[in-house]
């Protein structure tokens, strides 16, 4: 394992200690701490028993609301009420004593059961009285007169609603009588088992489903190593029950189920495999792996899953031999299902612990048969079985990963001899390599793990504080905008990470855990992995002895198929090299290294192909890989073969960058080689700078961060500043690279100089930059001036912080963009330290009036680039936020103050947008919790509501004649108030004379409109009578209206009567919502006009006596200004009517001039 692996084994194991100790010590704290806040509804009711409380002379203290509750509840409440106080007393049962509560236990739970009885129907009743139950188990140590009670409480399995509540109450109960009373779960397990699994058969699938839910969880969270060790008899009568159940037919809908309640009991009992021989004290196991063996034979893809868990967890119980004595495995059978195949992906995935040996044995002829039967199928002809072979050939070698986890005979080096020559040959093979290489890091890796192992003392536990850092200089929302428009400014592109960036040690780390992979196989926290995987420290260290013996023969093979692979799997080659190398002898090292350097040097000769770029960029690889393990006279010479590479100018960008590569990874593991060599890596980098790719950058910004602490190890002061003197320039102008990467490597590199130099003389180097006669180097400066300000600003000396800062703003007024741009992002980055430092917000207000002046100096110009005018608005914000707006309203220009006030308007906007976007946010979220607390406590009152609208609920009887009144009035509504705009609902129920018809909606409305002309005409007469009449067939029928047009000419035979009966109608249409309102006359302007309005057509410049004048000292003139909408075909006369208007115009002046010409 490598030191990736290390560290987050670590890291595992001291969340483990300290989540337990926290669990341990604060549980009932966090309990209480984590309950939600009141709602509004159930704080009401509290108050109304605070007030019952102090009516009676009593203080409300927890134990008065208990009681008061208690009290609430024997009285039987309203039901619509009874959740809150069953709500309330789960809350205040945690703030009473444990002796009082224990008192009341048993008296507590055989009132809950009994209001639980009374109202069966009402589930959220149910939940909150569960609820009571499960925390009364949690605070106390459970009795078994409390399980006895809480076992009188099961519902009926067969009441889908009732029983998941009660079984995932059930399962709480157990997991605290395992926190607090051991003895006792113990004992209740197989009842446990007993009961829970008659939910399995002829129930529906959520009851199942929280069944198999209820046992594992009790299973991982309960069954411990003490209870398999001192209870082996309970063990087996658990397994024999589960087995039982999956042999009953009753059972069938839910054997897949069953198989994962099998699966984690046989999970748990692997984790004891280092202590107890499982096979021998549970005998059980081979019956249980039989029936769930017979099961996955059925073939059906619904217990496919849970079956191969199932055996899975059996194969990390046992070994591989002892396995496939039980279930034998038959590798050449055609049939995929007599034959059990499915065994060699179970196997694949859990083996581990093993021995090399049996592999050997039993599956290394099988291997060979396996391949030349494929061989002797193709000559055949028989292409479906040779296909078939080769898949099992594959998955034959597959094991052997598992058999390389931590095997128990690695020392017998004969097993191991004949094992490496398989894997050797399989290095060149394109789908067997990844397995040979995954087998030799498994091997060493895990070796070296546990070889390496030291056991870590457990550190103490922290006290926890409840105070939170809070700088409270501003509110949310002004530093959210502020951060927002931070990340706006940043100009970089944000490219992915390739493999290009890395090098070749830090790609085989990347590559480690997916070739180490499989948790299952590591130790639990709680253990000591020297115990669990039955290895020693002696017998790990013996085990590396055995690897390095046949490294001279395994090094050379590797390098080979590194130097010929075209593939991705040259990672997977580095990685087996490097972790053999870790082991190997260092002679063997340097021999293979001079078969390295010879291509190497023999790059430098003449014009090279493709292929050979490719192999000298492997080799490369390879030297950076083996760098770390070479001695001092291999590491000289390949610091020979990199020079070259560096100082000349490379044809091949790459291998330049593998050289820095390679210098960089040796200059970090071999420091005490290095030491004696820094004059002529500096001599080297200092001779390469105008020759370095902009690819190498990165590599060689590295290779100077570890000279820099080389230097400073050694305490060679001067030599240190030399050398940050004459490189700062060069990682300043980095921050321009195009590379993400490069850029952070950059900043990382200059703050390691500031920490290594002392801050103070760092910045004093920087101050040269400014006088530099390019803009990119002055705006690199400032950009890393900035950066040192940023993170040191409390350890820079007070005149030099001041220097510092006025220098920059002097900068704002530059011509130059790339300049201009980078002062003002040092002037926002300043502003942002104004509350933090006080030092510094007094050095910015002295220096205020050059940021304004150069703010104000590029606003004023004509022609403002849009990211100029961005930044003097967030400059000016941030100045009004830093100092306040009067104080920015005094130093301002006056001939300048409208920009300010700008600034200052939008600034107010914004934030009033922010408030109201968070008060909505608020309000949003408060209507959604009251929407979800009215459907927990009122969904009763709504199904009622539904059942008396014709809804969701009870069945009506239609016949009854107050059912069938209250379900028209319900459903049915006025005319007057209908709004259907056009949409039909289909049809309703309507009775008329006491009988119930159904009618469709539109034939409903005709009815009523023909009702209310009825109406009218009974109450009208003369010619209104006639015109409702005339009118009354049609309802406005525009066909009707137009044959009465004709027929009676313009005359109005009815006058005012007929125009005001046509109104009503109309009105009474538009409340049917078959016509629109009628169209009232605007007082605006004609369509000719709003056409016409941004036209002009010169007319200001026409002369009383013809032609036009000068006006005002413009010269006369007539402009049609573009419009996009008028470019669509729809608005061609309008487009053409506009240009018409100038076009008139014009020639009634061209008229005019030619008559006054004639006379």
């Amino acid at each position: 394992m490598g030191k990736k692996g290390k560290v987050e084994l670590k890291k595992k194991r001291q969340q483990y200690f300290a989540q337990k100790k926290k669990a341990a010590k604060h549980a009932r704290k966090e309990r209480l701490r984590s309950r939600k806040p009141l709602t509004q509804d159930l704080k009401n009711i509290q108050e109304g028993i605070e007030e019952m409380i102090r009516e009676g002379g009593a203080e409300p203290t927890p134990l008065a609301y208990y009681m008061c509750l208690v009290t609430i509840l024997r009285s039987k409440p309203d039901p619509k009420r009874l959740p809150y106080f069953l709500a309330l007393l789960d809350m205040y049962m945690g703030e009473i004593s444990v002796g009082v509560l224990q008192k009341q236990s048993l008296e507590l739970m055989e009132l809950t059961a009994t209001l639980l009885k009374q109202y069966l129907a009402d589930m959220l009743i149910i939940r909150k009285g569960m609820q009571v139950i499960k925390t009364l188990f949690y605070i106390l140590k459970p009795t078994r007169a409390m399980f006895v009670k809480l076992h009188s409480m099961e519902p009926n399995k067969l009441q889908s609603d009732h029983m998941p509540i009660y079984l995932r109450t059930l399962q709480g109960a157990m997991i605290s009588a395992h926190d607090t009373n051991p003895e006792l779960l113990h004992d209740l397990f197989l009842p446990f088992i007993k009961s829970v699994t008659n939910c399995f058969s002829d129930t529906q699938e959520n009851v199942a489903n929280s069944a198999a839910r209820a046992i594992k969880s009790v299973l991982e969270r309960t069954m411990s190593l003490s209870f398999i060790v001192k209870k082996p008899e309970r063990v087996t009568k658990l397994l024999w029950l589960l087995n039982q159940c999956l042999q009953d037919m009753q059972y069938r809908n839910c054997w897949d189920l069953l198989s994962e309640c099998i699966a984690v009991m046989l999970s748990k009992l692997a984790l004891c495999r280092s202590t107890v021989k499982l096979l021998e004290e549970f005998p059980i196991i081979k019956d249980v792996m039989l029936t769930v063996d017979k099961l996955r034979m059925l073939d059906d893809f619904h217990y496919n899953v849970a079956t191969e868990t199932a055996l899975g967890a059996a194969v990390r119980c046992m070994t591989a031999e002892e396995f496939l004595s039980v279930l034998k495995l038959d590798a050449f059978d055609m049939d995929p299902v007599t034959g059990r195949h499915y065994l060699l992906p179970v196997m694949r995935k859990n083996i581990s612990h093993d021995h090399l040996a049996f592999f050997v044995k039993h599956f290394a002829p099988l291997i060979v048969q396996c391949r030349s039967r494929a061989d002797e199928a193709l000559l055949a002809g028989k292409h479906l079985e040779k296909k078939t072979l080769q898949s099992i050939h594959a998955q034959l070698w597959d094991l052997l990963p598992g058999f390389a986890t931590f095997p128990q005979d690695l020392n017998d080096g004969g097993t191991y001899k004949v094992v490496a020559k398989e894997l050797t040959g399989m290095l060149k093979d394109q789908e067997l390599c990844k397995i040979a290489c995954k087998t030799f890091v498994m091997l060493i890796e895990k070796s070296r793990y546990l070889a390496e192992y030291e056991p870590e003392m457990e550190e103490e536990d922290e006290e926890e504080s409840d105070e939170e850092g809070s700088e409270g200089y501003e509110t949310g929302d002004e530093v959210d905008k502020e951060k927002e428009d931070d990340d706006k400014m940043d100009e970089g592109d944000n490219e992915d990470e390739d493999e290009d960036s890395m090098d070749a040690v830090e790609q085989v780390e990347a590559q480690l855990p997916e070739l180490l992979g499989t948790d299952f196989c590591e130790a639990p926290p709680e253990e000591d992995p020297l115990a669990f995987h039955m290895i020693s420290k002696e017998k790990a260290q013996n085990y590396l002895e055995v690897l390095g013996q046949f490294s001279k023969n395994i090094i050379p093979l590797v390098c080979n198929a590194i130097e010929q692979e075209k593939t991705d799997r040259r990672v997977l080659l580095l990685s087996t090299l490097r972790s053999y190398a870790s082991v190997a002898e260092k002679v063997v090292l340097n021999n293979m290294f001079k078969h390295v350097c010879k291509t190497l040097i023999n790059a430098k000769d003449g014009e090279q192909s493709l292929d050979d770029m490719r192999k000298n960029q492997m080799m490369m690889d390879i030297g950076c890989v083996l760098g770390e393990y070479l001695d001092v006279a291999a590491l000289d010479i390949l610091m020979d073969i990199i020079e070259p590479l560096l100082v000349d100018k490379s044809e091949d960008a790459l291998l330049q960058k593998k050289s820095y590569k390679a210098l960089a990874r040796i200059a970090r593991t071999r420091s005490d080689v290095i030491q004696s060599k820094t004059d002529r890596i500096e001599g080297l980098l200092a001779q390469s700078q105008e020759h370095a790719n902009s690819a190498s950058k990165r590599e060689r910004i590295q290779c100077m961060i570890h000279m820099a602490c080389i230097h400073a190890d050694n305490d060679e002061d001067d030599k240190l500043k030399a050398f940050v003197g004459g490189t700062v320039s060069e990682v300043m102008l980095a921050l321009k690279e195009v590379n993400t990467r490069t850029r952070d490597t950059a900043f990382m590199c200059l703050a390691s100089y500031a920490e290594l130099v002392r801050v103070n003389n760092f910045t004093s180097m920087l101050f040269a930059g400014l006088a530099a006669t390019t803009p990119s180097a002055v705006s690199c400066t400032i950009i890393t001036l900035g950066k040192v300000l940023h993170e040191y600003h409390e350890d820079i000396e007070y005149k030099l912080k001041e220097t510092l800062i006025k220098s920059c703003f002097m900068f704002i007024k530059h011509k130059s963009n790339e300049i201009k741009n980078a002062a003002m992002s040092f002037t926002r980055l300043a502003l942002k330290l104004v509350r933090p430092s006080e030092e510094v917000k007094t050095i910015i207000e002295q220096n205020l009036n050059l940021v304004v002046d150069g703010c104000v100096t590029w606003s004023s110009q004509k022609y403002l680039p849009g990211n100029t005018r961005r930044n003097v608005k967030l400059i000016l914000e941030r100045c009004i936020k830093r100092f306040g707006y009067g104080y920015m309203l005094s130093i301002f220009p006056t001939e300048h103050l409208k920009l300010l006030e700008y600034v200052e308007k939008e600034r107010k906007k914004d934030i009033k947008k922010a408030i109201r976007e968070r008060e909505l946010r608020k309000n949003k979220s408060a209507e959604q919790r009251k929407a979800k607390f009215n459907d927990l406590f009122f969904r009763d009152e709504k199904k009622e509501k539904l059942r008396m609208q014709g809804g969701e609920g009870d069945t009506m009887d239609l016949l009854d004649d107050n059912v069938m009144k209250r379900f028209v009035t319900a459903k049915s509504s006025t005319v007057l108030d209908t709004k259907d705009k056009g949409k039909e609902d289909g049809f309703r129920a309507v009775l008329n004379n006491g009988r119930l018809m159904v009618q469709s909606d539109a034939e409903y409305k005709r009815d009523l409109r023909q009702k209310l002309l009825d109406e009218k005409l009974s109450n009208a007469g003369g010619k209104e009578r006639n015109a409702f009449e005339e009118l009354g067939g049609g309802i406005l029928s525009k066909k009707r209206r137009r044959g009465d047009d004709d027929d009676e000419g313009d005359v109005n035979p009815y006058g005012a009567d007929e125009q005001a009966a046509r109104n009503e109608l109309h009105q009474l249409q538009v409340s049917l919502g078959k016509a629109r309102p009628a169209r009232t006359k605007s007082a605006g302007p004609s369509k000719r006009q709003r056409v016409e309005k941004d036209v002009r057509t010169g007319s200001q410049y026409r002369a009383k006596s013809g032609g036009d004048v000068k006006k005002g000292g413009t010269d006369p003139f007539a402009y049609v200004p573009l419009n996009a909408k008028y470019l669509n075909k729809r608005h061609r006369m309008k487009s053409i009517s506009r240009v018409a208007i100038v076009d008139e115009t014009a020639k009634k002046g061209a008229k005019a001039r030619s008559s006054s010409k004639r006379r």
